[in-house]
């Protein structure tokens, strides 16, 4: 367990922004606004008390309470499963935003003073063109049934970078909203989803036109955006 808070803590000085998936990987379709408060409340503790839990006490970091109550203020839902609770009990939470939607293609957040919402996207992948969620589970589901085939490993990754990287050429040079990608960090079909996305990270971020940045940092844009827009 201290290998990972320190890889967390690693990750948050490098300027990643580190957001909630909320405590256990529960279904909340129906829950109550209670419920999910709750929830959240239990992913708050946890990391308060994670350097105790792991018998490093001794070892937490300076800024480590600072940063569990005020630096995490996105969410994504397990199973990207919510309801019409969640947005509240996340506002009364303290956060700034949930992640948990999904749209028919990239889709501009919906932006407010207070809270914020973004949408994974649908993407055509594959040989027919079907849309599946921006996410490597789906497309491990789509490929393989859920089933680890690291026989395919390259193949897969080509599908998933080639519909990668359609979506995001549609809005560059287009309409620009944002582009997606949900990404676990485990090496589904023998990492296959992984290395698409470096590839596509690797063959657009360097443009001076793109900027590849947290959720955090892109309402920031966007607001910043809007200060100039409505003042010119």
């Amino acid at each position: 367990m201290k290998e990972r808070l320190d890889h967390i803590w690693q990750a948050r000085n490098e300027g990643h922004e580190i957001g909630s998936h909320a405590c256990g990987h529960f279904d909340g379709a129906e829950w109550s606004e209670r419920q999910w408060r709750d929830e959240l409340s239990a992913f708050s503790t946890t990391l308060e008390n994670a350097w105790s839990n792991a018998g490093a006490k001794d070892l937490q970091p300076e800024g480590w309470d600072d940063f569990v109550q005020n630096d995490i203020t996105g969410f994504r839902a397990p199973y990207l499963s919510i309801n019409g609770n969640l947005n509240t009990a996340l506002r009364k939470s303290g956060y700034s935003y949930d992640a948990s939607g999904v749209s028919r293609g990239p889709k501009q957040p919906r932006t407010g003073l207070t809270f914020s919402t973004f949408e994974l996207p649908l993407i055509p992948e594959g040989p027919g063109n079907r849309r599946v969620i921006a996410m490597d589970y789906n497309l491990f589901v789509r490929h393989s049934g859920g089933v680890e085939n690291t026989a395919d490993s390259a193949r897969f990754e080509e599908r998933a970078y080639r519909a990668f990287r359609r979506a995001f050429d549609k809005q560059y040079n287009g309409q620009r909203r944002p582009m997606q990608i949900g990404l676990h960090f485990v090496e589904m079909n023998g990492g296959a989803y992984w290395r698409a996305t470096e590839r596509l990270l690797a063959d657009v971020c360097g443009r001076e036109d793109v900027a590849c940045i947290s959720y955090a940092d892109t309402l920031d844009a966007i607001k910043a955006r809007s200060r100039v827009d409505g003042g010119a």
